[in-house]
């Protein structure tokens, strides 16, 4: 007999790697799955995926980055069966990391955009859009995905010592270090509502925008020797959507091995 479901939960960037390790375990965790991403073909091959484990799902076309298209999937999903406990602000891009070190000095406007306007700008309006329904239950879960470039910045000259984690780009450690401080803002605020609101921040992972590091000089920087599985980073996110982290607010959960600690 298939488990009833208990709840639905939202993740961006669900048709990424990252994105749909997430939605595989949280779906396993009795929630209804709303994919949302803006590749259309990636999606439906997601959506495939949970679908072949029996699982809840619905995938969405949406680009997060555009109000109106937030607005519209919040109000599909208002009408939804399972009421909303938890959205994952997952989606990400960082469009030049293949390409090696990003000197400052390089960065052009349209380029700047494109990452704070997924990054942070997309996160601040599903937050925005989504919060009426997560109230409404209660017990409201918000999971950013921000990064440990949020802490150490990008050096983009090709002399830099700080290894291969530079080529994410000032604007790509900016946005993140931005959705870590709106995490604050919005644990805080929000907190007489039942919310609760924290991030992972994942170090090097071998899916999505990580796949570009070259694995051996990494690992030589992590302690635990080998970079991140998205199995890791889902876990983290559910143990933070879960009930044993009810008490648990405002708070940067690392994923990163050890590389940096504090």
């Amino acid at each position: 007999m298939k488990t009833p479901l208990d709840s639905a939960a939202i993740v961006t960037g669900g048709a990424g790697a990252i994105g749909t390790a997430i939605a595989m375990r949280l779906a396993k965790s009795r929630c209804f799955i709303h994919l949302v991403d803006k590749d259309s073909l990636k999606l439906d091959k997601a959506v495939k995926l949970l679908q072949a484990e029996d699982l809840g799902v619905e995938g969405h076309l949406c680009d997060i980055t555009k109000e109106k298209d937030v607005i519209s999937l919040a109000t599909k999903i208002n009408s939804n069966q399972y009421p909303l406990r938890i959205l994952v602000n997952n989606a990400g891009v960082s469009p030049k990391l293949q390409g090696g070190k990003i000197p400052f000095k390089e960065l052009d406007l349209e380029e700047w955009n494109a990452v704070i306007e997924t990054n942070l700008t997309g996160a601040f309006l599903c937050c925005k859009h989504f919060l009426t329904q997560l109230i409404s239950v209660g017990d409201g879960r918000i999971i950013n995905i921000t990064s440990v470039m949020a802490k150490l910045g990008s050096a983009g000259r090709p002399e830099s010592p700080f290894g291969p984690f530079s080529p994410s780009g000032a604007h790509y450690s900016a946005s993140k270090a931005a959705l870590s401080n709106l995490t604050f803002s919005i644990a805080r605020e929000f907190a007489p509502d039942g919310i609760t609101c924290n991030a992972v921040a994942p170090g090097a992972v071998f899916a999505g925008l990580g796949q570009s590091l070259d694995q051996g000089s990494t690992t030589q920087q992590i302690p635990i020797g080998r970079l991140a599985t998205t199995h890791d980073i889902a876990a983290a996110v559910a143990f933070l959507a879960s009930e044993d982290a009810s008490y648990i607010t405002g708070e940067i959960l690392d994923v990163n091995g050890g590389w940096v600690m504090d």
